[in-house]
């Protein structure tokens, strides 16, 4: 198991591009000399969210657009089950949506209400 989540992590990191918080910082056009500000805070404020990898945060670039959060972000991150993972949460974006005709929601963050619609439909429990 503990092989299959690691190969599952390595083919995403293969796939998805991803941003330490110095580059953030370099593209967000933020002036602050701390090298971690605005990712950090923008993490903290549930506008992003960053992957875990030995010790240090790595950011999915599919939710930034123009130096910032894409604005659907916090609404679909708040949305999500509580419970879950940054890793889940890496691959439900990467993953095809029913709710979203088999799309990637990484894809379709310019129809915001779609994919918050999407991350609600998870969070909902089953009924059957």
């Amino acid at each position: 198991m503990a092989l299959d989540n690691f190969a599952l992590r390595q083919e995403y990191l293969d796939e998805t591009r991803v941003l330490t918080a110095k580059q953030i910082h370099g593209m967000s056009g933020v002036r602050s000399s701390n090298p971690s500000e605005p990712a950090s805070r923008w993490k903290k404020e549930g506008k992003t969210f960053a992957l875990r990898i030995q010790g240090r945060d790595f950011y999915p670039v599919f939710q930034f657009q123009d130096g910032a959060p894409h604005p659907v972000m916090k609404d679909v991150l708040a949305t999500l089950p509580a419970g879950m993972t940054s890793w889940q949460k890496a691959f439900w974006f990467a993953s095809g949506n029913g709710w979203l005709d088999g799309d990637e929601p990484q894809d379709r963050l310019d129809d915001g209400r779609q994919v918050v619609e999407a991350a609600r439909q998870l969070a909902e429990p089953a009924h059957g």
